[in-house]
């Protein structure tokens, strides 16, 4: 088990994700992320589960999404990102003082056991960074995003890293680039699911779902590639570290450099103190931090 402490960790890009949450009088819900795809599980909590302390109920969410998600994670190489830091902190120690904390550590790790799973990491991500599982438990329905770059925003991320080979993550609709590679099957498009394609030998373009950006990172480390990544200036992210010691040349982006797709939903407006970025990753660059106190604007 590896605990994250800012040093690189060399991870297989074939290693599964899970991302979970509960909402302390609603219910739990968590998001599995395969190269299969995405595997959403939710549930309510009882009465007597209610009045159970929060991070009990997240405990309680990750035992949920593992017996339920079994058979996807059997044999596999997995990544767990909680948002609590009291339940990240007890399976990171493989146990608690707590008896009932402690009941529901030895649970997980049973399960990662009985099945053969390797635990790569466990990573704890903010309420505020996990999206795509503390949506469905806050009762919002939670949407593929379909926000882009405008034209002048994609005017000056030409004009910063020169000419780009492959959009990795796009449709037809809002494709930057005459190679993409699509989500679902599509005529016009090179590939579907980027992270099964081989990025050697291409300038890669990619605009990721946030929950994904780990995924990427880790992708682009095994491979050895270079790519222009767009990606929020969260200092407290769980893939910041990996992404400075990436990262070669940054172009800071305004608010009003994304225009919104079919949804007129834009991440970026969402919150205004957020600030995007468009950065060049090099797979084969890891020997120093990046400073973030020279951002270029």
């Amino acid at each position: 088990m590896k605990k994250w402490d800012s040093t690189i960790v060399r991870r297989s890009a074939s290693t599964i994700i899970l991302q979970t949450d509960a909402a302390s009088q609603v219910g739990y819900d968590a998001t599995l992320f395969t190269p299969r795809g995405e595997f959403n599980i939710k549930g309510l909590w009882s009465v007597q589960e209610k009045r159970l302390k929060i991070h009990i109920l997240e405990g309680i969410a990750l035992v949920h999404a593992l017996t339920r998600l079994i058979n996807e994670i059997k044999f596999k190489r997995l990544r767990v990102a909680v948002d609590n830091q009291t339940l990240q902190g007890a399976l990171l120690k493989g146990g608690s003082r707590k008896e009932n904390l402690n009941k529901i550590v030895r649970s997980v790790f049973l399960i990662l056991a009985t099945n053969n799973v390797k635990l790569d990491c466990i990573e704890w991500i903010p309420s505020k960074m996990n999206h795509q599982a503390d949506a469905l438990s806050k009762n919002v329905q939670w949407k593929d995003p379909d926000w882009e770059i405008s034209k002048g925003g994609w005017s000056r991320i030409n004009q910063k890293f020169g000419k780009m080979d492959v959009d990795r993550m796009a449709s037809k609709s809002n494709a930057k680039l005459p190679r993409f590679n699509s989500r679902f099957k599509e005529t016009e498009a090179e590939a579907v699911d980027c992270m099964n394609q081989d990025w050697r030998g291409t300038l890669s373009f990619v605009h990721p779902p946030f929950a994904m950006i780990l995924r990427i990172l880790d992708l682009v480390v095994e491979q050895g590639v270079q790519a222009v990544l767009i990606a929020p200036n969260w200092k407290g992210a769980s893939w910041m570290p990996l992404l400075r010691r990436l990262i070669t040349t940054c172009l800071m982006l305004h608010a009003s450099e994304f225009v919104p797709g079919k949804s007129l939903w834009v991440k970026p407006w969402q919150n205004s103190s957020w600030r995007m970025m468009a950065v060049l990753i090099d797979g084969k660059s890891r020997t120093k931090l990046y400073s973030m106190d020279t951002l270029a604007e």
